[in-house]
């Protein structure tokens, strides 16, 4: 083999297999757009393009000739486009149809994508697990499949991209021709590797780290599934213990990067929280803070690099016990798969499969979706994932529990206006005792009052929502409290839900959907005689922004600078349950956003007080 082979040369006699342990296809629009670029560039002479890291793995008889098949450890982004470039430069010289197209499109078939015999076929590259079907099928293929996953998206984004390329250029079909046969020898011949070639694993190892840091956009979970692979390939101590592991290992995989789409969660950071939700459950206890050259290291620190603590955590295993190391494996990749169903459902509680099995799932669905309001913090998501993984099976204590969570966040981080990260520790050392077990559900709904009690106790609920310097129109749980208010009232008197859907409602601009009954502007240019002789410009500035002012609303432009009685007429005949309850006052003075003021604390009472408080 040469130094510096061409494709032509890498792929005589050989074929090619990408470990499950690599990632799935990455390559975006402008890495397939440097592509061709240099394939217009190149001058007649070689043109190196990158290097290739093989590892033998076996010998394939096919029926008179014998083929090496090679791991790629280090290349497969570059092979992998280069022949969906060159299978549609086929397809293209079969269109054409003439017996020197059809002739070399056979060719090319035949080198570098797939050898076909009347009994079976042999492919010249085989895809990790989570892609094999769909490069099969689809790219390669014709067939229609949904994608599921990020990189089956890239791979039909790159079919794509080419198609459009080549049809850029179609002229004549003589044309055409000369233009395919010329591109197909700039990449087969004139495309030039460098090629390394590994024989043990623990070279493979050490390549596989340096690819795993050497600052690709590769997510924390991608990292951690290729760890768990690679460890697997080790560990195993009989070939069908490895290939069932691998196997676990890349359904669940697939179930979980499913299970994250289904979410709208799908981005690189998007997994990586999702991983770290996972381990705080499972480890959050096991970590410590400690000192490295000097410097202190905190577990926030810590949990920023996930696939470092987990790679820690079995290379600990891998030197001990082999076997422990082994079911340690599949204890974790089966907890990552589990919470990504619970995960699933209470980020996407209406997605139509969630909570499936439970008796309670329209309550269930309903306190998710009142989550999902709230813009969720990470660490009541710990909460939230713990405790599901729990009661599964309890719907009732589950719906309990959940209800008490919901109270903690939105009295904790919106009626108290604290911080997300307040009380985090507290929360992921109460999410991992949950998850282990530790504690009666009882118990974790005492903790969860306890922890609430101690930052913001029911008696300062009150002072929160009359703090005179706060303009309650700009608090952040302004359209949420109204929103239930409204939910709830409409439960009491119809039995109904609210007119308008929170999907509907929360797209409206927030001057559309929230209303002053008593107009921000009364004066100047606006002036408003029959509000400015109701409030002077200091009673006005001091009820404005308070929170009984305040209603929901479809019609603000229309309603803003009315008088209330000709509001009232309005409100009478709103599809809003809150805006009929304000048509029934006689009048609009200090007295009645006193009185309403007062109604809306005594819900917030109801609403978001725990059983028994004090």
């Amino acid at each position: 083999m040469k130094d510096l082979p061409t494709l032509q040369d890498l792929f005589e006699n050989s074929v090619f297999r990408i470990p499950d342990y690599q990632r799935g296809y990455s390559w975006e629009n402008n890495h397939r757009k440097d592509l061709l670029e240099d394939l217009e560039a190149i001058q007649g002479k070689g043109h190196y393009t990158g290097t290739i890291v093989l590892k033998e793995s076996e010998k394939i008889n096919w029926y008179s000739k014998t083929f090496k098949k090679y791991d790629v450890v280090d290349g497969q982004q570059r092979i992998t486009t280069i022949l969906i470039l060159l299978d549609l430069i086929a397809k293209e010289l079969t269109k054409i149809n003439t017996k020197d197209s059809v002739l070399i499109a056979n060719n090319i078939r035949e080198t570098y994508i797939r050898i076909e015999s009347s009994l079976e076929s042999l492919d010249k590259l085989e895809l990790d697990e989570d892609n094999r079907e769909y490069f099969k099928e689809v790219i390669i293929g014709s067939i229609t499949s949904e994608r599921r996953i990020k990189s089956h998206d890239r791979l039909f984004d790159a079919k794509n991209q080419f198609q459009e390329y080549l049809n850029s250029k179609k002229r004549s079909n003589s044309d055409y021709f000369h233009f395919l046969n010329d591109l197909i020898i700039r990449i087969t011949q004139l495309l030039i590797f460098t090629r390394y070639d590994v024989e043990d694993d623990a070279e493979v190892g050490v390549i596989f780290e340096v690819m795993n840091d050497r600052g690709k956009p590769l997510s924390q979970l991608e990292k951690v599934k290729n760890r768990l692979l690679f460890l697997t390939d080790r560990i195993s101590e009989t070939d069908s213990a490895k290939v069932d592991l691998t196997d676990y290992i890349n359904k669940s995989w697939k179930i979980i990067l499913e299970n994250l789409s289904k979410t709208g969660k799908s981005k690189n950071e998007d997994e990586n929280h999702f991983l770290r939700l996972n381990f705080i459950i499972n480890f959050y206890s096991e970590l410590k803070t400690y000192k490295e050259n000097g410097k202190r290291i905190g577990i926030n620190t810590q949990l920023s690099d996930i696939h470092k603590l987990v790679k820690e955590h079995f290379k600990i295993l891998e030197k001990t016990d082999k076997n422990e190391c082994y079911h340690e494996i599949r204890n974790y990749v089966s907890s990552l798969r589990s919470t990504s169903f619970k995960y699933r459902d209470i980020l996407a509680p209406y997605n139509g499969t969630a909570y499936q099995n439970l008796k309670n799932k329209e309550e269930l669905k309903l306190v998710s979706s009142q989550f999902g309001r709230l813009n969720i913090q990470s660490n009541v998501l710990t909460l939230l994932l713990s405790i599901y993984e729990r009661f599964q099976t309890d719907a009732e204590e589950l719906v309990r529990l959940m209800e008490v969570c919901e109270i903690f966040v939105f009295r904790l981080y919106y009626i108290g206006g604290w911080m997300s990260n307040t009380a985090q520790s507290k929360i992921y050392s109460l999410s991992n005792s949950i998850f282990h077990d530790e504690l009666s559900s009882d118990e974790i709904y005492s903790s969860i009052k306890e922890i609430l009690e101690g930052y913001i106790p029911k008696s300062e609920i009150e002072n929160c929502l009359t703090n005179p310097k706060i303009d309650y129109y700009h608090w952040k749980g302004i359209r949420y409290f109204l929103y239930e208010y409204e939910r709830i009232r409409c439960q009491e008197k119809t039995h109904k839900r609210p007119a308008f859907d929170w999907d509907d409602f929360k797209n409206m601009k927030k001057e559309d959907s929230v209303e002053h009954i008593l107009p921000q502007t009364i004066r100047g240019k606006t002036r408003i005689n029959y509000w400015a002789g109701r409030f002077d410009p200091k009673k006005h500035e001091k009820n404005v922004k308070r929170i009984g002012n305040l209603t929901l609303t479809t019609r603000n432009p229309e309603l803003q600078n009315m008088t209330f009685p000709k509001k009232k007429l309005i409100y009478k005949d709103s599809s809003w349950e809150i805006e009929r309850e304000i048509a029934k006052y006689s009048d609009w003075t200090e007295k009645q956003i006193d009185e309403r003021e007062q109604e809306l604390i005594n819900f917030a009472y109801s609403r978001w007080v725990i059983d028994k408080e004090e």
